[in-house]
């Protein structure tokens, strides 16, 4: 399916000015962050301003990330999500797994990090040696298809600053 084909416009044919600035602007978002052809969203626009999506992704954070995008367009007025996303079990060894995630990372120091899983939400506490490390241990969290919220309360070491 084509991007075009993604993006449905109002049954009425008529397309408004901002209705054809808000297509251009979902269909930009959807090529730069749907890269997997395993992503099925269909957007549709409404007359009113309001963006409907739905479909389903493989991870949540995709989900809202694409929401946020969309309310950043101008025109539009609301966003209804009803994207679905898959739940995985939650594995009994879920944070053991991460870890190993964490440290099989060429860039991470995982020596001074701990993961704390609660259901799909994980929680990452302890210090890092740089603002990227940081930043870099969360979107490892992330892509495990389990983990569905993060909390990344990793602080710099002192020293970085």
């Amino acid at each position: 399916m084509t991007l075009t084909e993604r993006i449905a416009l109002p049954s009425d044919g008529g397309q408004t000015a901002s209705g054809a600035e808000i297509r251009r602007g979902a269909e930009g978002i959807l090529s730069w962050l749907l890269r997997s052809p395993a992503d099925d969203i269909r957007i549709s626009v409404e007359p009113d301003g309001r963006v409907v999506l739905e479909g389903t992704l493989q991870h949540d954070h995709q989900r809202r990330i694409i929401e946020r995008r969309m309310l950043s367009l101008a025109q539009v007025v609301s966003v209804d999500n009803r994207i679905l996303v898959p739940t995985a079990a939650c594995p009994e060894d879920l944070r053991e797994q991460l870890l190993a995630a964490l440290r099989s990372d060429e860039v991470i120091d995982p020596s001074r990090i701990y993961v704390t899983t609660y259901g799909t939400t994980v929680h990452l506490d302890g210090t890092v040696p740089s603002p990227e490390q940081r930043a870099l241990a969360g979107r490892v969290i992330l892509r495990h298809p389990a983990v569905h919220d993060l909390r990344n309360n990793l602080r710099i070491l002192r020293s970085y600053l």
